[in-house]
Parts: C-alpha cells; structure tokens; sequence
C-alpha cells in the first residue's frame, strides 16, 4: 500500500511550493526519482506477497530471496 499510495504524495505535500518554477529540470528529476522509488516498493511488495505462500512452505530459495528483498 506505502508503494501505491507514494505515487501521490509530491502532490497531497505540495512539494512544488517548495522549488521556484524556473528549475523545471530539477522538478522532473524529481518525478521520475519518486515514480521510480514508488515502482520499487509496489512491485518489492507485490512480489513478496506473490511468494509468501512458497516461503511459507520453508522453500530455502524463496526464503532467501523473501529475506533480501525485506531486509531491502
């Protein structure tokens, strides 16, 4: 959910506000850094939940990789 509910933040904060609009660069910097960290954690996260059942049955492989990419 922290995934899918960071695509929206730059707007519910306003971050805009904080940056003078003659640095457009700086603001699509921006965008793109957050449209990808929001990218990460929602497909981290959907691939987590898409392996939970293996790690659940003790796989050692899918507990490794369950491990990292929470430990991440």
């Amino acid at each position: 959910m922290v995934g899918l509910w960071h695509f929206f933040v730059p707007r519910m904060f306003n971050w805009y506000d904080y940056l003078p609009m003659q640095y457009e660069n700086l603001i699509v910097g921006i965008d793109y850094v957050n449209y990808c960290f929001s990218a990460l954690l929602l497909g981290s996260s959907l691939v987590l939940i898409l392996l939970g059942k293996s790690a659940l049955s003790l796989n050692y492989e899918t507990l490794v990789f369950h491990t990292m990419l929470t430990l991440i």
